[in-house]
């Protein structure tokens, strides 16, 4: 896989007569989506560990730094795993989602990327005790106060 180029881009469009802008992308932006394209070959070839950093910075002609801050990110979204000493691994699960709504991607941004305006309105902060129930799968302390906080998402075309 090949990155168009090592900085932030802007595309260019002939369009009656003048030039329209298209779209910015920053080189983080191309390495998830090169990563990304990887993840769904491996995932359908059923290889689940990942070339080394120094070999996939090389073939995306890309910094290691730039490329271990995507990775980083992947391993927060709970994407990918990295176990010290063996290497860098796809979890298999996270692929079988449709639609990945991971604190690391905001509604807002997914709705926006789909062509909408999306606005999030905090409605009410609140904090109460939770039930045992829902302690054990928070794997907190039900003695702990839970925060809830109450948003209100819209979106228009």
């Amino acid at each position: 896989m090949q990155i168009r180029g090592l900085t932030s881009y802007l595309i260019e469009a002939h369009v009656g007569g003048e030039y329209e802008k298209i779209q910015t992308i920053s080189i983080r932006d191309e390495i998830r989506k090169s990563l990304l394209t990887l993840m769904d070959h491996m995932n359908e070839s059923g290889e689940m560990k990942f070339p080394s950093e120094i070999a996939m910075a090389k073939d995306l002609g890309v910094s290691r730094i730039a490329l271990r801050e995507v990775i980083k990110q992947f391993e927060q979204d709970g994407i990918i795993f990295s176990v010290h000493g063996k290497g860098t691994f796809l979890n298999k699960e996270s692929m079988k989602m449709k639609v990945r709504l991971t604190p690391a991607v905001e509604f807002e941004q997914a709705i926006a990327d789909s062509g909408y305006k999306a606005t999030v309105t905090l409605v009410s902060v609140s904090t109460s005790l939770p039930s045992e129930a829902l302690a054990t799968k928070l794997s907190m302390n039900p003695k702990e106060n839970l925060v809830i906080a109450k948003k209100s998402l819209s979106c228009r075309w």
